[in-house]
Parts: structure tokens; C-alpha cells; sequence
């Protein structure tokens, strides 16, 4: 099986200008990622270098200095065609199944069923579902076989229950707002879009109920929907800019 690069005839081949405002480090990366692409497609060595021969002269017309493009395409010539995942073996990675469970607590209203899990877990690390499962992670000292003791089935974890701040205060909703709301008419001079807003702050489009979000016609960063008269089918745009 020979494998070579496959470019279209309406493909022009062209990459960034060498003359655009960017640091040489990007240069050097797309001559580098494209020479890279060559050496993984190819595995013919003789199509190789005249791929790399034509890749070069591509880049050289993008006003690429020959020495850079020289000196990457070697590079990818003499570099590896498959390249293999680099694993650490310091840490090896360990397995789902041996981690314990996390049982998350809100703070100060679960005591009861927390305490209930600690005090019976010992005797559930005995029983066959989670001793079979190995779900357990133990922790010896010594070269003795690790005990139910030794065995951890749980840990535990809190997080902070509701407060009176969290149910008077919303930041979402002191930052950007009411979410529904009327569309209203900005009433300014020789504004054409006052006329077509809806004074309602919904609308139904194929059986589906659309909430309207409060804004004028004057707005920033909008979405917007338009409903034909006659036809009532709807457009559905995005701007930046005000209707108006």
C-alpha cells in the first residue's frame, strides 16, 4: 500500500504572508505543521522529498526566508512518520475502579446520613458487592495483607449550603438583568423600527411559545426575530449593532 498527498485542482496552496504582523514563531509553525503533515501521509521517501520540494516553493512565493523553509522541511525528513504517546511511568494511572466513592455533603444539614455512612463502613467493605468489586484502596505499612481497617470505601466531601445571601442576591441576575420581559419602542425622531415591535413579551412560532427580553429598538447585541405578514413565516438574526 503506497499512500501520497492528494490536493485539489481548485486548492491555490497559499499560507500567511511572511510580511503580516506576526511573531517568527508562528512562521516556524505553520512550515513545521504542514512539513510534519507530509511526513504522516507519506510513506514513501523518495514522494516525500519531492512533496517537501513543492511545499517549499510554495512558501518561498509567501515570501518565506529559504533558509527556514530548508531547514524544517530536513528536519521533518529525518523525523519519525508515527509518533507514539510518551507515558509516565512515575504515575501510572489508576484505574476507576479502585477509586473510592465520593459521597458529596451540603455543610451543616447531612450530618445525620454522614455519620451513618462512616459508622457502617466497615461493615460494608465486608460484604461481597464492594469487596468483589474492587472498589477498594488500601494503604499498608507493612507486608501484611491489608485489613477491613487499612480499606478506604468513602470519602467525603462539603460544600456550602444555601444562605440568606444566595436567596436575596443574584450577580447573574444584578449583571445582566431581567431575562423576560416587553420589547419596547425606543419613541425616538425618524426611528423606523418603533412601528414593527410588539408590545407583548411573547409570540408563538410553530406551536412554540418565544420569550421576549426586555431592550429598545436602540440595543446592543441583540437577537432578533421578524414575522412576515403575509406569509408568517419568521427570521431569526444576530447583530452587534442596534435595529436601528
Amino acid at each position: 500500500l503506497q499512500t501520497d498527498l492528494y490536493v485539489k485542482e481548485t486548492a491555490s496552496r497559499s499560507y500567511l504572508h511572511f510580511d503580516s504582523s506576526h511573531p517568527n514563531h508562528v512562521f516556524s509553525g505553520i512550515v513545521y505543521s504542514q512539513c510534519l503533515r507530509l511526513r504522516r501521509i507519506i510513506n514513501c521517501t523518495e514522494r516525500l522529498k519531492i512533496q517537501l520540494e513543492t511545499l517549499k516553493k510554495c512558501f518561498l512565493e509567501s515570501g518565506y526566508p529559504k533558509k527556514m523553509a530548508d531547514n524544517i522541511a530536513t528536519k521533518a525528513l529525518h523525523s519519525e512518520r508515527s509518533l507514539e504517546r510518551k507515558s509516565d511511568k512515575k504515575t501510572p494511572e489508576q484505574p476507576m475502579s479502585s477509586l473510592p466513592i465520593r459521597i458529596v455533603s451540603t455543610y451543616g444539614s447531612d450530618e445525620d446520613l454522614v455519620s451513618i455512612t462512616k459508622r457502617y463502613e466497615p461493615h460494608l467493605s465486608r460484604t461481597r458487592s464492594f469487596s468483589e468489586s474492587g472498589s477498594l484502596t488500601s494503604t499498608p505499612t507493612s507486608s501484611a495483607p491489608p485489613t477491613p481497617q487499612d480499606k478506604k470505601l468513602f470519602t467525603f466531601v462539603k460544600k456550602t449550603g444555601v444562605t440568606l445571601r444566595s436567596r436575596l442576591v443574584k450577580v447573574k441576575q444584578l449583571a445582566v438583568g431581567k431575562r423576560h420581559g416587553k420589547t419596547r419602542a425606543c419613541h425616538k425622531r425618524n426611528c423606523m423600527n418603533c412601528a414593527i415591535v410588539l408590545d407583548r413579551d411573547h409570540i408563538y412560532v410553530n406551536g412554540k411559545r418565544i420569550n421576549s427580553a426586555p431592550g429598545l429598538c436602540s440595543t446592543y447585541n441583540i437577537v432578533y426575530l421578524v414575522q412576515c405578514q403575509i406569509c408568517k413565516k419568521c427570521y431569526v438574526g444576530r447583530t452587534i449593532n442596534t435595529l436601528r
